[in-house]
Protein backbone atom coordinates (compact mmCIF):
# COMPACT_ATOMS: atom_id res chain seq x y z
CA UNK A 1 0.00 0.00 0.00
CA UNK A 2 3.07 2.40 0.55
CA UNK A 3 4.07 1.74 -2.53
CA UNK A 4 1.52 3.13 -4.61
CA UNK A 5 0.63 6.36 -1.77
CA UNK A 6 4.26 7.18 -2.72
CA UNK A 7 4.15 6.42 -6.19
CA UNK A 8 1.08 9.08 -6.47
CA UNK A 9 3.46 11.49 -4.43
CA UNK A 10 6.69 10.94 -7.17
CA UNK A 11 3.89 11.69 -9.90
CA UNK A 12 5.00 14.53 -11.48
CA UNK A 13 7.32 15.03 -14.63
CA UNK A 14 9.76 17.00 -12.84
CA UNK A 15 10.45 12.76 -10.93
CA UNK A 16 10.64 11.70 -14.15
CA UNK A 17 7.65 9.65 -14.10
CA UNK A 18 5.18 8.69 -17.03
CA UNK A 19 1.63 10.81 -16.94
CA UNK A 20 -1.34 8.36 -16.62
CA UNK A 21 -0.12 5.92 -14.41
CA UNK A 22 -2.11 3.15 -13.24
CA UNK A 23 -1.50 0.61 -10.35
CA UNK A 24 -2.21 -3.28 -11.01
CA UNK A 25 -2.48 -5.22 -7.67
CA UNK A 26 -3.04 -9.52 -7.23
CA UNK A 27 -6.42 -10.17 -7.61
CA UNK A 28 -6.35 -11.52 -4.13
CA UNK A 29 -5.86 -8.37 -2.70
CA UNK A 30 -9.07 -6.99 -4.61
CA UNK A 31 -11.17 -9.61 -3.30
CA UNK A 32 -10.18 -9.48 0.64
CA UNK A 33 -12.35 -7.74 2.87
CA UNK A 34 -10.96 -3.76 3.53
CA UNK A 35 -7.78 -4.03 1.66
CA UNK A 36 -10.18 -4.18 -1.76
CA UNK A 37 -11.73 -1.35 -0.69
CA UNK A 38 -8.34 0.48 0.06
CA UNK A 39 -6.68 -0.23 -3.24
CA UNK A 40 -10.26 0.14 -4.61
CA UNK A 41 -10.24 4.12 -3.23
CA UNK A 42 -6.56 4.68 -5.23
CA UNK A 43 -7.63 3.26 -8.06
CA UNK A 44 -5.65 0.22 -8.58
CA UNK A 45 -6.62 -2.94 -11.18
CA UNK A 46 -6.29 -6.89 -11.38
CA UNK A 47 -2.64 -7.81 -12.57
CA UNK A 48 -3.83 -10.06 -14.71
CA UNK A 49 -2.09 -10.19 -17.99
CA UNK A 50 -5.52 -9.35 -20.38
CA UNK A 51 -6.27 -5.93 -17.95
CA UNK A 52 -2.54 -5.12 -17.92
CA UNK A 53 -2.56 -4.97 -21.63
CA UNK A 54 -5.53 -2.91 -21.97
CA UNK A 55 -4.54 -0.41 -19.74
CA UNK A 56 -1.14 -0.07 -21.83
CA UNK A 57 -3.31 0.86 -24.88
CA UNK A 58 -3.39 4.35 -23.64
CA UNK A 59 -1.56 5.04 -20.14
CA UNK A 60 1.51 3.86 -18.18
CA UNK A 61 1.08 0.70 -15.83
CA UNK A 62 2.75 0.72 -12.07
CA UNK A 63 3.61 -2.77 -11.19
CA UNK A 64 5.74 -4.64 -8.86
CA UNK A 65 6.83 -7.47 -10.18
CA UNK A 66 7.89 -9.76 -7.27
CA UNK A 67 4.91 -10.54 -6.48
CA UNK A 68 4.29 -12.17 -3.24
CA UNK A 69 7.71 -14.33 -3.53
CA UNK A 70 9.41 -10.67 -3.40
CA UNK A 71 7.50 -10.12 0.51
CA UNK A 72 10.03 -12.95 1.69
CA UNK A 73 13.23 -10.92 1.06
CA UNK A 74 14.23 -7.30 0.95
CA UNK A 75 17.11 -6.31 3.46
CA UNK A 76 19.23 -8.95 5.24
CA UNK A 77 21.78 -8.48 8.17
CA UNK A 78 24.38 -8.38 6.04
CA UNK A 79 23.80 -4.86 4.53
CA UNK A 80 22.44 -6.52 1.31
CA UNK A 81 18.77 -6.15 -0.53
CA UNK A 82 17.46 -8.62 -2.42
CA UNK A 83 14.70 -8.42 -5.19
CA UNK A 84 12.95 -11.00 -6.52
CA UNK A 85 13.38 -10.62 -10.36
CA UNK A 86 15.66 -13.36 -12.00
CA UNK A 87 12.69 -15.44 -13.03
CA UNK A 88 9.90 -13.05 -13.31
CA UNK A 89 9.47 -12.62 -17.34
CA UNK A 90 6.17 -11.89 -17.57
CA UNK A 91 5.98 -8.21 -17.49
CA UNK A 92 8.87 -8.19 -19.67
CA UNK A 93 6.67 -10.31 -22.11
CA UNK A 94 3.59 -7.90 -22.13
CA UNK A 95 6.40 -4.64 -22.11
CA UNK A 96 7.53 -5.99 -25.40
CA UNK A 97 4.49 -7.17 -26.60
CA UNK A 98 2.92 -3.29 -26.04
CA UNK A 99 6.49 -2.14 -27.71
CA UNK A 100 5.81 -0.05 -23.99
CA UNK A 101 9.63 0.78 -22.37
CA UNK A 102 10.09 -0.23 -19.11
CA UNK A 103 10.83 2.38 -16.30
CA UNK A 104 12.93 1.15 -13.00
CA UNK A 105 11.61 2.82 -9.81
CA UNK A 106 13.39 1.65 -6.27
CA UNK A 107 12.10 2.67 -3.27
CA UNK A 108 15.26 2.78 -1.19
CA UNK A 109 14.59 2.38 2.53
CA UNK A 110 11.16 0.78 2.42
CA UNK A 111 12.63 -2.59 2.94
CA UNK A 112 13.49 -1.04 7.02
CA UNK A 113 9.89 -0.37 7.35
CA UNK A 114 8.61 -3.69 8.46
CA UNK A 115 9.60 -7.84 8.31
CA UNK A 116 7.74 -10.18 7.70
CA UNK A 117 7.16 -13.56 9.55
CA UNK A 118 5.19 -16.38 7.39
CA UNK A 119 4.50 -19.67 5.39
CA UNK A 120 6.78 -18.82 2.01
CA UNK A 121 5.38 -21.63 0.25
CA UNK A 122 2.40 -21.91 1.24
CA UNK A 123 1.62 -18.14 0.48
CA UNK A 124 3.04 -18.82 -2.52
CA UNK A 125 0.79 -21.06 -3.48
CA UNK A 126 -2.61 -19.48 -2.49
CA UNK A 127 -1.10 -15.91 -3.72
CA UNK A 128 -1.31 -14.12 -0.75
CA UNK A 129 0.81 -13.42 2.17
CA UNK A 130 -0.09 -15.53 5.48
CA UNK A 131 1.90 -14.52 8.73
CA UNK A 132 2.73 -11.36 10.50
CA UNK A 133 4.17 -7.94 9.55
CA UNK A 134 6.39 -6.77 12.64
CA UNK A 135 7.27 -3.39 12.94
CA UNK A 136 8.33 -0.91 15.82
CA UNK A 137 8.06 -2.73 19.24
CA UNK A 138 7.05 -5.64 17.71
CA UNK A 139 4.14 -3.82 16.28
CA UNK A 140 2.36 -3.94 13.26
CA UNK A 141 3.02 -0.18 13.10
CA UNK A 142 6.51 0.28 10.92
CA UNK A 143 9.85 1.73 11.95
CA UNK A 144 10.80 5.44 11.11
CA UNK A 145 12.70 5.19 8.12
CA UNK A 146 13.50 7.63 5.31
CA UNK A 147 12.28 6.64 1.80
CA UNK A 148 13.86 7.85 -1.65
CA UNK A 149 11.96 7.05 -4.43
CA UNK A 150 14.27 7.03 -7.32
CA UNK A 151 13.42 7.21 -10.72
CA UNK A 152 15.44 5.66 -13.70
CA UNK A 153 15.61 6.16 -17.49
CA UNK A 154 13.21 4.31 -19.41
CA UNK A 155 14.94 1.19 -20.78
CA UNK A 156 13.54 0.46 -24.47
CA UNK A 157 11.88 -2.14 -26.20
CA UNK A 158 11.46 -3.34 -29.75
CA UNK A 159 7.06 -4.73 -30.03
CA UNK A 160 6.99 -8.19 -30.94
CA UNK A 161 3.83 -10.22 -30.76
CA UNK A 162 5.94 -13.05 -29.88
CA UNK A 163 9.19 -12.80 -28.66
CA UNK A 164 11.64 -15.48 -27.95
CA UNK A 165 13.46 -16.50 -25.22
CA UNK A 166 16.51 -15.10 -26.04
CA UNK A 167 14.73 -11.47 -26.78
CA UNK A 168 13.07 -11.83 -23.07
CA UNK A 169 16.08 -12.51 -21.44
CA UNK A 170 18.10 -9.95 -23.31
CA UNK A 171 15.37 -7.52 -22.27
CA UNK A 172 15.37 -8.65 -18.54
CA UNK A 173 19.04 -8.17 -17.96
CA UNK A 174 19.08 -5.05 -19.34
CA UNK A 175 16.39 -4.15 -16.64
CA UNK A 176 17.71 -5.63 -13.85
CA UNK A 177 20.92 -3.89 -14.89
CA UNK A 178 19.23 -0.42 -15.01
CA UNK A 179 17.62 -1.37 -11.56
CA UNK A 180 21.05 -1.73 -9.47
CA UNK A 181 22.81 0.86 -11.11
CA UNK A 182 19.48 3.08 -9.90
CA UNK A 183 20.31 2.14 -5.97
CA UNK A 184 23.74 2.17 -6.55
CA UNK A 185 23.25 6.17 -7.86
CA UNK A 186 21.23 6.87 -4.85
CA UNK A 187 21.97 4.56 -2.20
CA UNK A 188 24.41 7.74 -0.90
CA UNK A 189 21.39 9.75 -0.07
CA UNK A 190 20.47 7.76 2.79
CA UNK A 191 23.50 8.16 4.97
CA UNK A 192 26.68 6.96 5.32
CA UNK A 193 25.49 3.38 6.13
CA UNK A 194 23.92 2.78 2.72
CA UNK A 195 26.86 3.61 1.02
CA UNK A 196 28.34 -0.35 0.91
CA UNK A 197 25.07 -1.66 0.67
CA UNK A 198 24.40 -3.56 -2.40
CA UNK A 199 21.09 -5.18 -4.19
CA UNK A 200 21.12 -8.34 -5.73
CA UNK A 201 18.55 -9.85 -8.19
CA UNK A 202 17.06 -13.49 -6.75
Amino acid sequence: MGTWLNAAITDTAAAGMPANVEAVVADVLLATPVYKHLFARVGCHSAAGSVVRRLLKDRSVAICPEGVAGIFHGATAGGEEKVYLATRLGFIKIAIQAGTPLLPVYHLGASQLLSFHGLSRLSRRVRASLGVWCGAGGTPFPHRHDIVTAVGDPVPVVQCDEPSAEQLAETHARFCAALVALFDAHKHMLGEAWETRKLRIV
